[in-house]
């Protein structure tokens, strides 16, 4: 297999020889030791990390490394955005200015090309608060918000100027703020995955447990 999966078109990704290529290697490595348990033994979840690769001319190792699943949406660590920013050729490595009180930061670079200084956003505890992100339960805008505001500001510089670094993905932080820490699908697959170890050996007479859905959960 390639380090890379070759940049397909969506047709020829999903004609039949490119979908059946796509399953062959999603399959090979959901059965991995060494990939996020969002990917292991989810031959579903690898082959949209598959896809994702072949889009941005990636390894599906490195897809799987740099996103995370929340709340069903494939988002990237914010760590990644950063370290690629860092790499893209454009800028000099991203630096970040903070106010005296440590409540505001400014992502900043040199565009390599032009000797521009460019800033992005400026994000400041105030917006946090005022957007609610600092508000919800398990929130790490309360217990590392100088870390938090230079993600994202991160983030902001990201997507203002090198949106392709992005591909049109949230963050996990972003993901995170927008609609909880708390993620059911999350709660789900323990719970499934609890009743496949606690179940009886398959004997006649004895039926598998069944599994557990989200509509269970809210009823």
């Amino acid at each position: 297999m390639n380090n890379q999966l070759q940049k397909q078109t969506p047709r020829e990704l999903m004609s039949s020889e490119g979908f059946d290529q796509m399953q062959r290697i999603s399959k090979f490595l959901s059965a991995s030791d060494i990939i996020p348990k969002e990917f292991k033994g989810n031959v579903a979840n690898c082959m949209v990390a598959c896809m994702a690769a072949s889009d941005m001319n990636k390894t599906p190792f490195f897809i799987m490394q740099n996103a995370c699943v929340i709340h069903g949406k494939l988002s990237w660590n914010s760590t990644y955005i950063i370290s690629a920013i860092n790499v893209s050729g454009i800028f000099t490595p991203l630096r970040f200015r903070y106010s005296k009180d440590k409540t505001e930061c400014t992502a900043y670079a040199t565009e390599i090309q032009t000797g521009e200084v460019v800033e992005g956003i400026t994000l400041t505890m105030a917006m946090a608060d005022a957007e609610g992100w600092s508000t919800k339960s398990g929130s790490k805008w309360k217990t590392m918000p100088q870390l938090m505001l230079q993600y994202r500001a991160a983030t902001f510089f990201g997507r203002a100027y090198v949106p392709h670094v992005l591909n049109g993905m949230q963050t996990a932080d972003e993901a995170q703020d927008v609609n909880g820490y708390h993620d059911e699908s999350t709660k789900v697959q323990d719970l499934n995955d609890k009743l496949k170890h606690e179940e009886a050996p398959n004997s006649d007479g004895i039926e598998d447990a069944e599994e557990i859905t989200d509509d269970d959960l809210t009823d």
